[in-house]
């Protein structure tokens, strides 16, 4: 079987493939960390940020995977082979990265369900590392706004002192200093005239990279063949199935469609607890 083959299988029985530390070097330590597979990026759930090989190497990684086409979320992780007894200087702590994920509840294919529509935020330095959380109004599916106009927003919460970039395409096409808590920063879009364009945030401090957000990304509404918008101007003929016009990376604000509470979900929490127990 190809890698593309492997890949395809896993993303069939509901699994989600995502590349680890790719592009680490093979070296004494890691004989095959390096991602050489020539593979279709498509079919990526996700792009890992990963323990001490995480940094602009691995981000231009995910950015080339996305300009290829891929719509793959940012996911971060230890690495910890150890279940965190012995740190040393290729590993850190368990949930150094920290992936948060907005799921509609506490299970595992809601989670799943939650990377895939791009709602994750990765903190680089672990739960404790400042908090973003990004949308864009508009109708969506999944990681997809769809509208002419729309209003990008992002609410920084713990990150006073860092840098805001507001990044396009793998660009950045803005930046503020974090000078409050919270702290909010919006702009308006518009929505390229064929094809989608994508928006995230990011956090920096110099030139570490502290916190990211997955891509949310933006099409104009489609339209019938007589010129109007069929049935919302979804890409099936449907609406949104959340009622949401929110199109944030981590959040989702005002769904009153849904019956079910949001929860945001730590996947590293059992990081939190071992560090609670180490200190107490």
């Amino acid at each position: 079987m190809t890698a593309d083959g492997a890949i395809q299988a896993y993303n069939a029985q509901g699994a989600i493939f995502s590349p680890t530390h790719p592009t680490e070097p093979n070296w004494e330590f890691c004989i095959g960390c390096l991602w050489e597979f020539e593979v279709d990026p498509t079919n990526f759930g996700g792009v890992e940020q990963t323990g001490i090989w995480r940094g602009s190497e691995a981000i231009g990684f995910w950015e080339n995977a996305c300009e290829a086409g891929s719509h793959a979320a940012v996911l971060g992780g230890s690495d910890d082979h150890d279940a965190g007894q012995n740190a040393s200087e290729i590993s850190e702590p368990m949930g150094t990265p920290t992936t948060m994920v907005f799921a509609e509840q506490l299970s595992v294919d809601a989670i799943l369900d939650g990377v895939r529509s791009g709602r994750t935020v990765v903190k680089m330095e672990g739960i404790e590392g400042p908090m973003l959380e990004t949308q864009l109004t508009g109708e969506r599916i999944g990681d997809t706004v769809f509208a002419d106009t729309a209003t990008l927003s992002v609410v920084v919460t713990d990150g006073v002192g860092t840098t805001l970039q507001i990044i396009k395409n793998g660009a950045v096409v803005g930046s503020a200093t974090v000078n409050s808590d919270p702290f909010t920063h919006e702009m308006s879009v518009e929505a390229p005239a064929e094809g989608e364009d994508r928006y995230r945030h990011q956090l920096v401090s110099g030139i570490d990279v502290r916190t990211i957000g997955s891509y949310v990304w933006l099409r104009a509404p489609i339209e019938a063949p007589d010129g109007g918008v069929p049935d919302g101007g979804m890409p099936d003929g449907g609406t949104d199935p959340g009622g949401s016009s929110s199109g944030c990376s981590c959040r989702i604000a005002g769904a009153p469609d849904y019956d079910t509470g949001f929860f945001l979900t730590v996947l590293a929490f059992g990081a939190w607890y071992w560090r609670r127990r180490r200190a107490s």
